[in-house]
């Protein structure tokens, strides 16, 4: 097998409101149909994501259902048949990629072909695939996408949508839980993709913080913006909700902007100089406040200190005075002291006189006693 690498292309649907006779004689046409044979309804959601319901019926609710999809395959013409079968042989030769399907396809061509090329009678070849899909399965499971069918099937009890695996919104949630599991991120995820490379890195702005969103390619889906948001409720589940937003209206239906300043101010740049201008005015207005704050508390320990100097200033005026008196008293005490030494001496001298002048006089009248005897 070679390794040729295959391109992968969206191409967006055309609304076609009427029916076209060329249909019928198309070369090649597919029809599918589905069957519920079982007493619940069932979901069939396409690749598109559009969910139809195949109704239930009171018939089959006494035995085990079973869902039958039919695929109606149209050759249409000789060539058709023909070229098929020779692309059927040529994978089945060169490159063993027949599956079971494809081989009852090609043997069933093969039979028409032989028995209708005799006579020349190659027309039209119509061959149907049947797939049963027991309804207990689908029940059990909730939703289950059918490989084979390209079909995703979910069970009524389900009342929720289920996007379709390969749709765009289901490749988004893939990626989502693919990013979630390995970067634990959750609440928003963000798939830009910009096919054509209109754009450059756009941003949003999400629970407080700038998300820088960088465009990428992806043939496989159609350009635009695919959003999932995450929501818990109150039993503790989280529920996914896909969302895609066309790129011209991106910016106006969630906010997606060129600019990191458009992001925070929602489309409006000058407001962050109105925003810078208040914060400004605001720290203006409240280095006012803290500096006539502080004035008036440096006002009030100005007047407790000064009434604090004051009662300081009284306390050692009393305590001068109270030194001043006890140094007079004390100075008065010697004084005192003094005068009473000094008239005690005067004493002692006058007492010691009159002792040594009365001694005097005793001897004086000892030798006149004796003399006149």
């Amino acid at each position: 097998m070679s390794n040729m690498r295959i391109e992968q292309f969206s191409v967006e649907g055309k609304y076609v409101n009427l029916f076209n006779t060329g249909e019928q004689h198309a070369n090649f046409r597919t029809t599918v149909f589905y069957e519920n044979k079982s007493s619940e309804d069932i979901t069939i959601v396409q690749r598109n994501n559009l969910p139809v319901i195949i109704p239930g019926s009171n018939e089959f609710r006494s035995r085990e259902g079973v869902l039958i999809i039919r695929t109606a395959y149209n050759f249409n013409g000789k060539n058709t048949i023909v070229s098929t079968i020779n692309a059927l042989d040529f994978m089945h030769q060169h490159h063993k990629m027949m599956n079971k399907e494809l081989l009852v396809i090609r043997e069933m061509l093969l039979d028409y072909y032989h028995k209708n090329n005799v006579h020349s009678n190659i027309r039209n070849c119509v061959i149907n695939i049947d797939r049963e899909v027991p309804c207990r399965y689908i029940r059990n499971h909730g939703a289950v996408y059918i490989t084979d069918a390209d079909v995703m099937v979910i069970s009524d009890h389900i009342k929720e949508h289920i996007p379709h695996p390969y749709s765009s919104e289901g490749v988004t949630l893939d990626n989502y839980n693919r990013i979630a599991s390995q970067n634990s991120t959750n609440g928003i995820f963000i798939d830009l993709i910009d096919n054509e490379n209109k754009i450059s890195n756009r941003y949003m702005y999400v629970a407080k913080q700038v998300i820088e969103v960088v465009p990428r390619v992806d043939k496989s889906r159609a350009s635009g913006l695919y959003l999932v948001r995450t929501e818990t409720d109150s039993h503790g589940y989280t529920h996914m909700e896909p969302e895609f937003v066309d790129l011209e209206v991106a910016e106006e239906s969630v906010g997606l902007y060129p600019t990191q300043e458009e992001a925070i101010t929602g489309g409006d740049p000058d407001s962050i100089i109105r925003i810078e201008q208040a914060k400004l005015k605001l720290g203006e207005t409240r280095a006012e406040i803290e500096l006539s704050e502080f004035k008036r508390k440096a006002n009030i320990e100005k007047q407790e200190y000064e009434r604090e100097k004051n009662r300081s200033d009284e306390n050692l005026r009393i305590l001068q005075a109270k030194l001043d008196e006890a140094k007079a008293v004390r100075t008065d005490y010697y004084e005192d002291r003094s005068h009473v030494r000094k008239d005690s001496s005067e004493a002692w001298k006058y007492i010691a006189t009159a002792a040594v002048t009365g001694l005097g006089l005793y001897a004086a009248f000892l030798k006149a006693n004796q003399q006149s005897k």
